[in-house]
């Protein structure tokens, strides 16, 4: 239609120019003069704004071309919002009620709800590829401008999908941060995230992740406990309760790796057993039961 819009102006600047030259030059009386050309000069100013607003159109029509072509990364799309709202304020300035003719419903009403689904594409996708609630709220805030019907529901049925992806996309983040800084208090977090999410593979895959690296914390424990023997006493039992409750995973690599650190903690727990086992006779020994 952008070429039909071409002759449409066309024939509309010709239009008035014939008038001007051939009807109101001709007209005697000074006062209906004066209107007749103010309201030629109104009609201009708006024959100019929908040349504009097309010189705009073609240019967006450019770089959709592009983005269709190389599909232009997210980084990018910012600033081609930025260009797609002065496109819309450009065929703006023509108004709804200017110019009453076919020329407006047949051609600008389409060519300004193109470019709105343009820009909606552009934030769905963002939320498509980050999986983020911010952006997923900021998608849907788009997608309400598109009338009700075949318009919107595209957009609807995948940001629907990206709804249903961001409990799995947030518990992963708390995943990856607790398997980062293997503190506990982001274990409890990570952990809390992942049961809340519905039984599938991706919950039981990254439960998994999560006492994987539970098991790095628990490593790190051990070596500090066997190097620090006056605290040895307060984290016996409670290195013992972490076997018990926290390693639960039937994943060869989880079970070999519990199975390896579980078997040098019998063996060091023996040890530390017994020795507190012979310091306590030697103390009977040497002090009898007092």
């Amino acid at each position: 239609y952008d070429y039909k819009t071409l002759e449409d102006v066309s024939a509309l600047q010709a239009s008035l120019d014939s008038v001007l030259a051939n009807e109101v030059n001709a007209v005697t009386n000074p006062t209906q003069k004066e209107m007749l050309e103010a309201t030629a000069t109104t009609l201009q100013t708006k024959i100019d704004a929908i040349e504009r607003a097309i010189a705009k159109y073609a240019e967006f029509l450019d770089f959709k071309a592009e983005y269709d072509e190389t599909q232009i990364s997210l980084e990018n799309t910012s600033a081609k919002q930025e260009d797609i709202r002065l496109f819309e304020g450009t065929v703006s300035e023509i108004g709804d009620n200017s110019l009453q003719s076919s020329f407006i419903s047949a051609n600008l009403a389409p060519m300004k709800l193109e470019l709105l689904k343009f820009d909606v594409n552009l934030y769905v996708e963002r939320a498509e590829a980050t999986l983020l609630r911010s952006d997923y709220d900021l998608a849907m805030s788009k997608v309400s401008l598109l009338p009700y019907g075949p318009e919107r529901t595209p957009y609807q049925t995948r940001l629907a999908e990206v709804l249903n992806s961001i409990p799995v996309a947030e518990a992963t983040m708390y995943v990856e941060k607790f398997e980062e800084t293997l503190l506990k208090t982001d274990y409890t977090i990570a952990l809390n995230k992942v049961n809340a999410l519905p039984t599938s593979v991706g919950k039981s895959d990254l439960i998994d992740r999560i006492q994987l690296a539970y098991l790095q914390v628990m490593r790190a424990d051990f070596d500090i406990m066997k190097a620090n023997p006056n605290n040895q006493d307060a984290v016996v039992s409670v290195f013992t309760y972490e076997f018990i409750n926290k390693i639960t995973s039937t994943t060869p690599e989880i079970v070999s790796a519990e199975a390896e650190l579980r078997a040098e903690w019998d063996v060091w727990s023996d040890a530390f057993h017994i020795a507190k086992l012979e310091q306590r006779m030697g103390y009977i020994l040497n002090n009898g039961f007092n």
